[in-house]
């Protein structure tokens, strides 16, 4: 084969697999296309949040519905816990990080996949969600002190950064762990992008007593990252909506 021949081979070779690769991201973010889903869930930025997220990036048709009667509507969940995600014609989902995995594999961001296929790659980006979920589950207790003033010391506590707070330590681990780049892992969004947008917004929208707006300022990379995701036209759009309804939106759209 002279140099030619083997040039236009190897652009052919090219073709197709840039084809197929297209085509792959074509069937992930097709596959709940023309379907309606509803999430099931209070009218908060919690749980729900990097699952209404993921939906607005990928263009699904969907509505939240929020229950008017948590505590008899518990018993008939499949686990007694919120959200649910409700893809018409097909079966109720829960457990909010399976649901939010199996939405990231679907949706297509600037090209490339939110969930890596690459199994070494896809464990980068669920470690990164488990830190922040590490950080969730220390602030989970404050819910149940009843004193408000105790409550708001407790929180303060674990993101206090010259004391050493649990949080702050934590959030500490992920932001040396974070890219430079504006993403968490890697040069493209991935899920763990949208996870961080999720949390850094959540810890300081005003919806946990006691935690200031700027309780992630000693965070820059995560911020980084937040101001990257919250940048996409889909996303900015929407919770520049959200915000004209719910103050607590209003750190979704910076």
């Amino acid at each position: 084969m002279n140099s030619t021949s083997a040039c236009i081979a190897a652009n052919f070779l090219i073709g197709i697999g840039v084809g197929l690769g297209l085509a792959k991201l074509s069937k992930r973010r097709n596959h709940l296309k023309n379907k309606k889903i509803t999430i099931t869930y209070f009218n908060i930025p919690a749980l729900a949040e990097p699952l209404r997220a993921l939906l607005v990036l990928g263009d699904y048709d969907w509505s939240d519905e929020y229950p008017s009667d948590w505590p008899a509507m518990k018993p008939t969940t499949k686990w007694g816990q919120l959200p649910l995600m409700q893809i018409e014609n097909g079966e109720q989902m829960s457990q909010t990080k399976a649901m939010f995995r199996f939405l990231a594999k679907q949706v297509v961001v600037e090209g490339a996949a939110l969930y890596p296929d690459d199994p070494f790659e896809a464990f980068k980006v669920d470690e990164l969600i488990e830190a922040f979920e590490d950080v969730r589950v220390k602030i989970v207790p404050s819910f149940a002190i009843k004193d408000q003033a105790e409550k708001e010391a407790f929180r303060q506590k674990l993101f206090d950064l010259p004391g050493k707070g649990e949080g702050a330590l934590l959030m500490a681990k992920i932001e040396k762990l974070a890219g430079a780049n504006g993403h968490m892992c890697g040069d493209s969004f991935t899920a763990a992008d949208i996870w961080c947008f999720f949390w850094v917004n959540f810890l300081r929208c005003g919806f946990f007593d006691g935690l200031s707006a700027d309780v992630c300022s000693p965070y820059p990379k995560l911020l980084a990252v937040t101001s990257k995701v919250a940048a996409l036209p889909a996303l900015k759009a929407h919770y520049t909506t959200k915000m004209g309804i719910d103050e607590k939106y209003a750190a979704f759209a910076e």
